[in-house]
Protein backbone atom coordinates (compact mmCIF):
# COMPACT_ATOMS: atom_id res chain seq x y z
CA UNK A 1 0.00 0.00 0.00
CA UNK A 2 1.12 3.55 -0.57
CA UNK A 3 0.25 6.93 0.80
CA UNK A 4 0.14 9.50 -1.98
CA UNK A 5 -0.10 13.28 -1.92
CA UNK A 6 -3.33 13.03 -3.93
CA UNK A 7 -4.89 10.69 -1.35
CA UNK A 8 -3.87 12.98 1.50
CA UNK A 9 -5.09 16.16 -0.22
CA UNK A 10 -8.25 14.85 -1.87
CA UNK A 11 -9.46 12.28 0.65
CA UNK A 12 -7.85 12.39 4.09
CA UNK A 13 -7.74 16.14 4.71
CA UNK A 14 -11.36 16.71 3.62
CA UNK A 15 -12.47 13.90 5.97
CA UNK A 16 -10.51 15.40 8.87
CA UNK A 17 -12.05 18.82 8.21
CA UNK A 18 -15.55 17.34 7.97
CA UNK A 19 -15.26 15.47 11.26
CA UNK A 20 -13.69 18.49 12.97
CA UNK A 21 -16.61 20.67 11.88
CA UNK A 22 -19.14 18.07 13.03
CA UNK A 23 -17.42 17.82 16.42
CA UNK A 24 -16.73 21.55 16.61
CA UNK A 25 -13.01 21.09 17.21
CA UNK A 26 -10.08 22.95 15.65
CA UNK A 27 -7.66 21.42 13.19
CA UNK A 28 -3.93 22.06 13.19
CA UNK A 29 -2.78 22.16 9.57
CA UNK A 30 0.45 20.19 9.48
CA UNK A 31 0.12 19.49 5.77
CA UNK A 32 0.78 23.09 4.79
CA UNK A 33 3.67 23.40 7.24
CA UNK A 34 5.33 20.23 5.95
CA UNK A 35 4.45 20.11 2.25
CA UNK A 36 7.61 21.91 1.10
CA UNK A 37 9.90 19.73 3.23
CA UNK A 38 10.07 16.37 1.47
CA UNK A 39 13.66 16.01 2.68
CA UNK A 40 12.31 15.62 6.21
CA UNK A 41 10.50 12.40 5.21
CA UNK A 42 13.21 9.95 4.10
CA UNK A 43 10.75 7.12 3.42
CA UNK A 44 8.07 9.47 2.09
CA UNK A 45 5.84 8.95 5.13
CA UNK A 46 7.62 9.18 8.48
CA UNK A 47 9.47 12.32 9.57
CA UNK A 48 13.12 12.37 10.53
CA UNK A 49 14.25 14.25 13.67
CA UNK A 50 14.09 17.60 11.87
CA UNK A 51 10.60 16.85 10.57
CA UNK A 52 9.41 15.80 14.02
CA UNK A 53 10.77 19.05 15.42
CA UNK A 54 8.87 21.05 12.78
CA UNK A 55 5.69 19.14 13.63
CA UNK A 56 6.18 19.93 17.33
CA UNK A 57 6.88 23.60 16.60
CA UNK A 58 3.80 23.90 14.39
CA UNK A 59 1.55 22.32 17.01
CA UNK A 60 3.06 24.40 19.80
CA UNK A 61 2.59 27.65 17.87
CA UNK A 62 -1.06 26.83 17.14
CA UNK A 63 -1.78 25.87 20.75
CA UNK A 64 -0.14 29.06 21.99
CA UNK A 65 -2.21 31.11 19.54
CA UNK A 66 -5.40 29.38 20.73
CA UNK A 67 -4.58 30.21 24.34
CA UNK A 68 -4.43 33.90 23.41
CA UNK A 69 -7.74 33.88 21.50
Amino acid sequence: WTITEKTIKDEIIPLIIKVAKEKNVPVIDLHTALSDHKEMFPDGIHPNVTGAALIAQTISARLQAQRQE
